[in-house]
């Protein structure tokens, strides 16, 4: 293992050192003032579609400091829009989640560990809902400790209020009625093994948006779309790369247009998008002729 000795630069030698590399840097005052508040690491994911691999990872020729600080901020709101849509899609899940099954199994389901397959740990999911039992403040969480006694955990909906959405999207996969199941599947108009990784790869960038990480120009958890022919939406699905951020939008939309037909996610990324014309959509999934697709029209 070696060791690292890598010094830190200051402002002046980070923008030294892009310009050594060869970018454009018109206004280095206002550079300075950007490199103060957005760290050189961090800044540096952004760089990298702009350099040439085979030329000393030096920048293409006209690069300019400009357009890494567009991009910068064509990624930061567009994860904005991700992470509001995908505030939807996770409280209408728990919502359909939660009602079916304690409609048809109690209040307290998610307690009984015969409803799930083993390949759920069903303990470290109930130690875990018990210790953020105890650390809630929401006033209808401590009013239910304060009035009962038994069961000791609230009901599923209060539960699935501070549940993440991982672990729910791990119950719903675990779960072994099956026709729970296929009717939540239907109400989405999805074969259950689709919805599922949906699931998981909105958890997964969740996540992302949530800790302010990078969206464009990197690939994300391989999105499955249907092969049968009734579940199909997408005209170009065959020619679709799965690993990048176009199809993680179009599971969105197909999601939001079941929950809420007026939502404002299709306005937004599609102004988004409007306002950033030099961005190379073709590099995060785009196809070509994606604005004839139904989905965003």
């Amino acid at each position: 293992m070696a060791t690292y000795k890598q010094k830190a630069l200051d402002i002046n030698e980070q923008v030294a050192f892009l310009i050594s590399k060869g970018l454009l840097v018109s206004d280095e005052p206002q550079a300075k003032q950007w490199l103060s508040h957005i760290s050189f690491y961090r800044l540096k994911h952004y760089t990298y579609t702009f350099r040439d691999i085979n030329n000393g990872h030096n920048f293409n020729a006209a690069t300019t400091f400009e357009q890494i600080i567009d991009l910068y901020f064509f990624d930061r709101e567009l994860r904005m829009v991700i992470f509001d849509a995908i505030e939807t899609i996770e409280v209408a899940f728990k919502t359909l989640l939660s009602n079916n099954m304690s409609c048809k199994y109690g209040s307290h389901w998610y307690e009984d560990r015969s409803y799930f397959y083993d390949s759920f740990d069903h303990k470290i999911y109930i130690d875990k809902i018990t210790d953020e039992f105890t650390q809630q403040e929401e006033q209808s969480v401590i009013a239910y400790s304060q009035t009962y006694d038994t069961p000791k955990l609230p009901p599923s909906w209060m539960v699935f209020e501070f549940t993440t959405f991982g672990t729910i999207s791990k119950m719903f996969e675990s779960i072994k009625d099956n026709e729970i199941k296929s009717s939540i599947c239907t109400h989405f108009s999805l074969p259950h093994n689709i919805l599922s990784n949906w699931l998981h790869s909105l958890t997964h960038i969740r996540n992302r948006c949530a800790h302010h990480s990078r969206l464009i120009y990197r690939s994300i958890k391989t999105i499955q779309f249907p092969s049968r022919e009734k579940y199909k939406f997408l005209k170009e699905a065959d020619i679709l790369d799965t690993n990048h951020i176009y199809c993680l939008l179009c599971s969105m939309q197909f999601l939001i247009k079941k929950i809420n037909p007026d939502s404002s996610f299709k306005t937004s990324l599609l102004k988004l998008i409007d306002k950033n014309k030099g961005i190379d959509y073709s590099k995060i999934g785009f196809t070509p002729n994606w604005k004839d697709e139904t989905l965003w029209k």
